[in-house]
């Protein structure tokens, strides 16, 4: 009997702490609740990915030894989650309306524009969000010609490291001055 005690015991308190540890991500500054663009509906996307706590440090884990910089990103964020769809799925104007509105739910929460890219019916936003002076999440709503990307990372990010960052995550290099 002591040990199914033990067992249910063992078993609440991992519930209790994976939901505190959900509470903090979505009450970090660096987090934006992707679930708000309403023009990227889950049946939309053809990818999603949403890595926190463990699976982010077991990342950082496998690339140490092969990335030593790389890992330690990876050990200084809390959460990345990445929805990707393709546009023939969305209406190109919908599209565009998502992206507006996206950008000014970041703008009106305290997040500022890093860069801003339109190019050919390509579009890419990014989005910082700093506390005490420190980067602490990175945005980007995307729009390429075949799909629309929207990534949310949650946690310290290193300007200097941003583009190793961006590097392997496979997105565009970009330069914070």
């Amino acid at each position: 009997m002591t040990r199914i005690k033990c067992s249910t015991l063992l078993l609440l308190t991992t519930l209790v702490a994976t939901t505190l540890h959900a509470q903090v991500i979505e009450e970090h500054p660096g987090y934006f609740p992707l679930e708000e663009l309403q023009f990227l509906s889950p049946e939309a996307l053809s990818v999603e990915i949403n890595l926190r706590g463990a699976m982010l440090r077991l990342i950082a884990k496998v690339t140490g030894d092969d990335d030593p910089e790389f890992a330690g990103i990876m050990n200084d964020l809390e959460a990345i989650r990445v929805q990707i769809a393709p546009v023939d799925r969305l209406q190109a104007e919908d599209i565009r309306k998502g992206l507006d509105t996206g950008v000014a739910m970041l703008e009106n929460r305290g997040w500022y524009r890093m860069v801003l890219t339109r190019d050919e019916g390509e579009e890419v936003h990014i989005y910082g969000r700093e506390r005490d002076g420190d980067l602490q999440g990175l945005t980007v709503l995307a729009m390429e010609d075949d799909e629309v990307i929207v990534l949310n990372l949650v946690g310290s990010i290193d300007p200097d490291q941003l583009g190793n960052l961006m590097t392997g995550l496979d997105l565009p290099e970009v330069t914070v001055e």
